[in-house]
């Protein structure tokens, strides 16, 4: 008994009070944001910022000097029979080659429709932000940050069609991993073929996770 009420002593003194069980259940139920709202709140902003860089990056010089142009000349040379990394210098990996090739015979090789195909990468960004944030159930001031954050989350305007599409697998990659599906998380770290060259951190740990995850489960 002495025993007890001193650890009963030690514990109010140097953690505080005990939380009973309501308490702790009323912070775990907090209530998740809205999902569609959140998305589509976020989802515009990006539309906004990529009209308010519309003027710069429609900008010749931009297309013309700048890594920018490198989309549409990397399918040129693809379509007249050169080899990336084997007859031309190509840094990046085969998979924005893909994305490229399907999305450039579909709308058309042209500036507006590789601007387009950012901003489709920085829409996706943006849903998967907000999925990360309803799984982390964030109050108001989490969404806030979320929407100051943004800018600095989404590469405007993306260097290379590669750096967007990577932006763009790595947080679904993420927001897959929060919700505890690793096997999709581990589906979508594919953003490694995006740019071997340079693999991150990120996706090297979104695997190790998953892996783990599987080993501990038997999965």
């Amino acid at each position: 008994m002495v025993v007890s009420t001193h650890g009963a002593q030690f514990r109010r003194r140097h953690l505080g009070p005990v939380r009973s069980t309501s308490s702790v259940l009323s912070i775990v139920n907090v209530p998740r944001p809205c999902f569609p709202k959140l998305a589509v709140l976020l989802s515009l902003e990006v539309i906004a910022l990529n009209i308010i860089f519309l003027p710069s990056t429609m900008n010749f010089n931009f297309w013309a000097f700048y890594d920018q142009g490198a989309n549409l000349v990397v399918q040129y040379l693809i379509r007249a029979g050169y080899r990336p990394a084997v007859d031309f210098g190509y840094p990046y990996g085969l998979l924005p080659l893909l994305f490229g090739r399907v999305w450039f015979d579909t709308f058309g090789a042209t500036p507006a429709a590789c601007l387009a195909a950012m901003a489709l990468c920085a829409v996706l960004v943006a849903w998967a932000l907000a999925r990360i944030a309803t799984t982390a159930r964030v109050g108001l001031s989490g969404i806030a940050l979320f929407v100051i954050a943004l800018p600095l989350a989404i590469p405007l305007p993306a260097p290379n069609l590669a750096h967007a599409l990577e932006a763009a697998l790595l947080r679904n990659a993420l927001a897959e991993q929060a919700a505890a599906r690793r096997g999709r998380a581990l589906a979508f770290a594919a953003a490694a073929f995006t740019k071997p060259s340079m693999p991150t951190s990120t996706v090297s740990c979104c695997c190790s996770s998953c892996c783990g995850n599987c080993g501990a489960t038997g999965n």
